[in-house]
């Protein structure tokens, strides 16, 4: 299975999430004969769990002498394809066998005959081949498709799969449940137009939010969380089933839209609350995305502090504590903030499941003739030392790193997390949490979310 991970770019799927997947799928109950597939089947999680339901349904419910008929003809709709053979191989196996000992020791079918049935059965209907090749129309159509591309673990560099056979998941099934990594909420890296689809579609009737994927999937980082959904070719409405495992032990259940009116997709139904309330102080038309950096703000890569250079009259800032003088011609950009003084913070935080959530680092001050290097970006500038001490406040408290967490789906902090957070009212105050929860008449169950999620910073200078 490691090696498969690696390699393959395949997450299994753990049993409680596969029951859990089957239940929100066949809410019904699961037709005998109907076709099934399940893409990139793997050893086939999905069509074993399935099996076993269809096959207790005939030995349950039936009787008479021609029991393997009846549970053959029940499982003649499952097919399974993968594009390694031994999953193939290994799946046709754990079919045959599973449903073969449970038929056996419930109603004393004999193994032998059944057997050779399903053999000949799923040799047919579970195959080695590309699923995005495929053109059979199914009725349902249940899996966990290939997360990336590229085999170079589940980083920033690996590309996205998934869209892809999601897509081709929705031309051929009238009702599919899929999970999938949920970096697409925010869009980017190869997932912007299938989150446009997703967020426009009138077809999902279910999603459930995972913030933590070791709650699913152990020995696998997936940033940014997973999520899995039911898409119903029939239905026609824009509210879903909406639930929410921020705390696994007490999932919520709401019904709302998945997206916002600016089609953002925000996590946390409690997070859209405050977000509201936010905006019922006045719109966010001056957000702190408006004035943090692009990436690697000076130009200065992070493995520069490593190599030799020339010295000079400014000073470079980099990752755990270093600093040292610098000549200005290693500067390539962000020249209009040398003479400026300029709040800064991490380009990368926390993991976005972490609770409570220190989200990002603690706001500092860059002087004039002071730079930093990619590890950080800078959120502030400003004239004054005065105004940039208040922003660097500001920054640090729980309410606004609240909301940059709730646009921040993994550890990377760019500009587009920052965009729920307002620039605050004035520039020459010491801003605290109380200030900002009575500014914004947060409820106390606001206040206890946030504090709940948010961790408080300390020992900081």
């Amino acid at each position: 299975m490691a090696n498969s991970v690696r390699e393959r770019g395949e997450v299994f799927t753990p049993p409680h999430m596969v029951k859990s997947m089957i239940d929100s799928l066949f809410v019904n109950g699961i037709e005998r004969g109907c076709k099934i597939l399940e893409p990139s089947c793997g050893t086939g999680n999905f069509l074993v769990e399935i099996a076993i339901e269809l096959t207790k349904n005939v030995v349950y419910n039936e009787v008479g002498s021609d029991l393997s008929d009846m549970i053959v003809d029940a499982v003649s709709g499952l097919h399974g394809i993968d594009i390694h053979e031994p999953n193939v191989v290994t799946a046709r196996g754990r079919l045959v066998e599973t449903i073969t000992k449970f038929a056996h020791d419930v109603a004393d079918v004999d193994e032998d005959v059944l057997g050779d049935k399903l053999k000949k059965l799923f040799d047919q209907n579970v195959v080695c081949d590309d699923f995005l090749k495929t053109k059979k129309c199914f009725k349902y159509i249940i899996g966990n498709p290939p997360y990336q591309t590229e085999d170079e673990g589940y980083g920033r560099s690996a590309g996205a799969a998934y869209p892809d056979h999601v897509m081709h998941a929705i031309d051929l099934g009238e009702k599919i449940c899929m999970i999938i990594p949920a970096r697409w909420y925010l869009g980017g890296k190869g997932t912007s137009l299938f989150r446009e689809f997703m967020a426009n579609s009138r077809h999902i009737t279910e999603l459930r939010d995972y913030p933590d994927p070791r709650k699913v999937f152990k020995g696998v980082q997936i940033q940014g969380g997973v999520c899995y959904f039911v898409w119903d070719d029939k239905a026609d409405s824009n509210i879903i089933n909406y639930i929410s495992n921020l705390d696994p032990d007490k999932p919520t259940f709401c019904r709302r839209m998945l997206v916002l009116k600016n089609f953002d997709i925000i996590r946390y139904t409690e997070a859209r609350d405050i977000i509201d309330r936010v905006n019922d102080f006045g719109p966010v038309v001056n957000p702190v995305s408006e004035t943090t950096s692009t990436r690697c703000p000076y130009g200065i890569r992070s493995h520069f502090i490593k190599t030799e250079h020339e010295e000079g009259n400014y000073i470079l800032i980099g990752k755990h504590g270093y600093r040292k003088p610098l000549h200005p011609k290693y500067v390539t950009k962000g020249h209009q903030y040398i003479d400026k003084y300029n709040v800064y913070t991490g380009a990368y935080g926390a993991a976005s499941y972490l609770r409570p959530n220190l989200v990002i680092s603690p706001a500092r001050i860059l002087m004039p003739g002071e730079v930093c290097t990619e590890s950080y970006c800078i959120v502030g500038t400003f004239d004054a030392l005065s105004e940039a001490e208040s922003f660097k406040t500001y920054m640090r408290t729980k309410f606004a790193r609240f909301m940059v967490w709730i646009y921040k789906p993994t550890q990377q902090a760019s500009r587009v997390v920052y965009k729920y957070l307002p620039h605050p009212a004035n520039y020459d105050t010491i801003w605290t949490d109380e200030v900002l929860y009575d500014m914004f008449d947060l409820t106390d169950n606001q206040i206890k979310f946030i504090e709940d999620n948010i961790k408080e910073y300390k020992n900081v200078s």
